[in-house]
């Protein structure tokens, strides 16, 4: 033991090893972090995909080494704590972010922390055990900190380090570039090693060389080194609106999905009411518990009576509920980055519910997602949320009603509005971590089935009582009524490990799918049951169609569901609608078309 503290007290020993261990635990933290998130490590890919290895590992030690290298011009060793410290927060914390919404977080995910008010408990549904590990590596490196330290400073020792961390960049990137100029050779979006993914970015410099998203890019990459292509695509997107009608009038025209706004003078046929499910999914609606008992029987009764897609994909972004909202809403997409209705609170949209005499939206919570913006945005005349005056004390949420309480105020309006009125119903129960609804012995479950799935189910038994009280109150000869979710809840890291139990009791989403569910009730009576894959950008047109305004001068960017033909053949991909989507919110387009609507 004395030889080897002799040996590290000799010249810059010391150094050197504080240099090393720090270098690995940044490293190890990187590749726990890529092994948590994306269940890989492509360590096999060694001797069958060399330069996908490489790809894969050498910007995760380029990282490493570069943030190292400063302990050589360093008096003191404690910040290397600090950092490390800094690391596992981050790491953490993106962790939860990805498992609640299969996101990375950007620079626009601060500036909706006020969005957590009431909702904090969510990120314990997120927590894993496995987390731990992080803090576990910094502090078995503070251990190895409490060695002596040298004093002696050496600055080529840091420009050797530089050095090496600019050779593993280089590397790094010349293999990524290889990777993709080979993908070139076969297909665009898919890489010919094990592992696929939807974009190729160079590290370091943050050039996007094809759509970016954040987790493909940490994947291949490090939770610290994404911090580049966050800083480029934001600079990306200061200068994406400059040009943006010369991109949207050309794609608009060719499409035919835009008209003259003069086309707006539509009165609805009948009624509207939508009731947007918080994380709603569409298995959920074939489940029974032990005793046959259906979770959901009222939606599974009206699935089985009017329209039904069992196969709608979710397309929100980082703005979640919000985005699920506006694309319901207006048929447009949400932005690629950011959230379009905190960003861009006064823009103006198309949409249906300014057609009608009366509109408004019934809103569970108070301040969340800039609702009181949204619904003029929307076209919506009014918005009805609780007040903190009105709200119990022991209501577990901060600021918002309960499901019931919802549907109670859906109920009383109405009686009061004037026909044809549109109202829509935002719930919040269901929202994770699923404890709103308490378990009162109604379901049993088996022993095996996961606690986050037992308390999902129990949360949506509870809302589809909620929807069979509201239909008692509804004229459905002169309505039509719309369920539909706001989104997926179960991402990527959830699902999969709901997969074994799913698999066992035969569930829908065994296959490792999940979807939100459309049902729709119209005065038609319409029996029709959608099998094949949809869009949430669907729904729009849908709904203009049996509400009697498909002459509306914005078409959407989805197809109307009811024709077989056009949900075969669409004419606008998914990744053009988000394209041109992306540019009409920060452009504001609609502002200028939109006149006086």
């Amino acid at each position: 033991m004395n030889n080897k503290k002799s040996y590290l007290e000799v010249n810059n020993h010391k150094r050197g090893f504080i240099f090393i261990t720090f270098a690995l635990s940044i490293f190890l933290q990187c590749a726990l972090f890529s092994y948590l998130c994306f269940q890989t490590i492509i360590i096999s890919s060694l001797w069958h995909d060399t330069i996908g290895f490489l790809a894969y590992w050498l910007p995760k030690l380029a990282v490493s080494l570069f943030i190292a290298s400063f302990v050589w011009i360093s008096h003191k060793y404690y910040w290397t704590i600090f950092v490390s410290a800094l690391i596992d927060i981050w790491s953490i914390a993106n962790m939860i972010y990805y498992r609640a919404n299969g996101f990375l977080i950007v620079s626009e995910s601060f500036s909706l922390v006020g969005n957590l008010n009431g909702f904090e408990n969510s990120i314990s549904t997120y927590l894993t055990s496995s987390m731990l590990l992080f803090p576990l590596i910094t502090i078995l490196y503070s251990l190895i900190c409490c060695l002596s330290w040298s004093k002696e400073l050496k600055w080529s020792y840091c420009g050797i380090s530089l050095l090496l961390s600019l050779l593993s960049s280089i590397t790094g990137g010349a293999c990524l570039w290889h990777s993709y100029k080979r993908n070139l050779a076969t297909d665009f979006f898919v890489w010919q090693s094990e592992h696929a993914r939807r974009d190729v970015i160079l590290p370091l410099v943050g050039i996007s060389i094809a759509q970016s998203r954040e987790a493909a890019y940490t994947k291949e990459n490090s939770i610290i080194s994404y911090a580049y292509i966050t800083i480029a695509q934001g600079i990306k997107n200061k200068y994406a609106t400059k040009n943006a009608e010369e991109e949207i009038e050309p794609f608009m025209k060719q499409q035919n999905i835009m008209t003259s706004a003069n086309h707006t003078i539509i009165e609805p046929q009948h009624n509207l009411v939508i009731i947007l499910i918080e994380s709603l999914e569409s298995w959920v609606i074939d489940v029974v518990d032990n005793n046959g008992k259906e979770i959901m029987p009222n939606l599974k009764y009206l699935s089985e009576r009017g329209i039904y897609a069992s196969k709608v994909r979710s397309q929100v972004r980082h703005g979640v509920s919000a985005d699920g909202q506006l694309t319901l809403c207006t048929g447009i997409l949400p932005m690629q980055s950011g959230v379009a209705v905190m960003r861009y609170p006064n823009n103006r949209y198309p949409n249906y519910a300014h057609l009608f005499k009366q509109s408004c939206v019934i809103n569970g919570s108070h301040g969340v997602w800039n609702q009181s913006s949204a619904t003029k945005q929307y076209g919506f005349k009014t918005l009805y949320e609780p007040q903190e005056s009105d709200l119990k004390e022991n209501t577990f949420f901060k600021q918002s009603w309960s499901d019931e309480q919802i549907v109670e105020n859906a109920i009383s309006h109405l009686t009061t509005m004037e026909q044809p009125y549109c109202e829509l119903l935002l719930t919040l129960d269901s929202h994770s971590p699923f404890d709103r609804v308490k378990d009162n012995g109604q379901l049993t479950f088996d022993k095996d089935m996961p606690e986050v799935m037992r308390r999902y189910l129990t949360c949506l038994h509870y809302t589809d009582s909620c929807i069979g009280y509201l239909c008692k109150n509804l004229d459905f000869n002169n309505t039509t009524f719309v369920v539909t979710g706001d989104h997926t809840i179960f991402k990527e890291s959830l699902l999969n490990e709901m997969l074994p139990y799913a698999k066992k009791h035969n569930l829908a989403f065994a296959d490792g799918h999940n979807y939100v569910p459309l049902v729709i009730i119209t005065p038609k009576d319409i029996q029709y049951n959608i099998e094949n894959e949809c869009y949430q950008m669907d729904i729009f047109p849908t709904i203009m169609n049996l509400i009697g305004c498909e002459d509306y001068y914005w078409k959407g960017f989805g197809v109307n569901l009811l024709n077989p033909s056009a949900e075969t053949n669409r004419k606008i991909t998914e990744k053009e609608a988000y394209k041109i989507s992306d540019l009409i919110i920060r452009s504001n387009y609609f502002s200028s078309v939109i006149g006086n609507e």
